[in-house]
Order: C-alpha cells, then structure tokens, then sequence
C-alpha cells in the first residue's frame, strides 16, 4: 500500500490504478446510460439533487452486472486494493453505479451513509480532466480537495463526511466516473429502502 495517497488519516485515500483502459470503459458507461434511459423512466427535473441521469437512478441498476469488460475489471482492481483497508472477520457488497456529467453539472454536497453502518464509499475517475471533488470531514476545519486524473481511485469511510464535484466545462466530452458504496452484511441487512439483488458480493 506505498503508492496509496493519504489525504486524510483512516479516512481518506486513492490509488492510481494502470490496468484499466478508460476510453472502453468510458465507451462502456455511455452505452448502459443509453440502455438505462431507455428502460427507466424519470423525470429531468430529478436530476437537480444528483446532476445526472444515472447518479439520480443509482439504486435501480449496479454497473457491475453488466457484460462489460473493463467494469469487470474495475471491480477485481477494487476488490484487490479495497479489501486490505475492510474489516477482516466481515462479509461486504458492493453497489456500484456511474456519474456522467455534461456541460455545467455537477452534484452538490452530499452524504451516503449513517456512520454507525461502517459502510465506505468511492469513485474511479474514467474522464475527469482537471475537475476535482471536494470533501468536508468531521471534525476538519479545512476542505479537502482531491484532484480528479483519470485512472484514480478515490475511498474511504463513510462516517459523517459530505463531498461534491466541481461543475464540469467540457461541452464535448462528458465527466465520467464510477462510483460505489461497499456494505458489511451486518448492515445490509438492517437496510429494507434498497432493493437487496443490486448488491453483489465484494468480500
């Protein structure tokens, strides 16, 4: 774990990971949007909380049971460089979903889950340019603010933090990352507003 940034004690880290092709997975991410707008149904006007389409229908779908070959290897990469950071005597899931952002979005603050549900959270950056996400920590007076490079694995705990991305100003190219919440079973199973086959095993 030498090459993992710390950017905040037990908290907060990323990894660059180079096994990924993000040009076929960006492909990837923009052809399940085009299924997913053609198989759920929401209004525009919802997007205003999450920014997007497929960050707004998070809950209906997990990117990972997809036939899609670098989501597929994306998930092994996130089970290998998460793992070590999990409780050892623990099962986890994993939810994963995708964030595609035009020109002018973006999502703002926003939380995941209660901390007493010891569930930790991420994102991959697949086309990120020079944005960043911005993280508000317990108990840290100061913003955190970790710059968005493609290949970056963003995680750490979900324990009373806020975050949110910068708005994206590329009118040709949309920012995509995939994003993630990985569950203890012990928690899970207390949750009955998610739809439990949208979780997959992670641990």
């Amino acid at each position: 774990m030498s090459d993992t940034i710390v950017w905040h004690p037990n908290y907060l880290y990323s990894k660059d990971l180079k096994s990924i092709d993000n040009s076929k997975l960006f492909i990837e991410c923009l052809e399940v949007e085009r299924y997913l707008k053609q198989t759920i149904n929401t209004q525009q006007d919802s997007y205003e909380k999450f920014g997007s389409f497929t960050t707004t229908v998070f809950k209906k779908y997990n990117l990972f049971t997809f036939p899609c070959i670098e989501a597929s290897i994306l998930y092994r990469q996130l089970v290998s460089n998460i793992t070590p950071y999990l409780d050892k005597n623990e099962h986890y899931w994993i939810q994963c979903w995708f964030n595609v952002f035009r020109e002018e979005e973006s999502i703002n603050w926003h939380s995941h889950w209660d901390r007493e549900l010891k569930v930790w959270h991420g994102f991959y950056c697949v086309n990120t340019e020079s944005s960043y996400t911005e993280y508000k920590i317990p108990n840290l007076e100061k913003i955190i603010k970790v710059p968005s490079q493609d290949s970056r694995l963003v995680f750490g705990k979900s324990d009373g933090d806020e975050h949110r991305s910068s708005i994206w100003e590329n009118k040709n190219k949309p920012r995509v990352t995939v994003a993630f919440d990985i569950i203890p079973s012990v928690s899970l199973n207390k949750i009955t507003m998610y739809t439990p086959n949208h979780y997959l095993p992670f641990k």
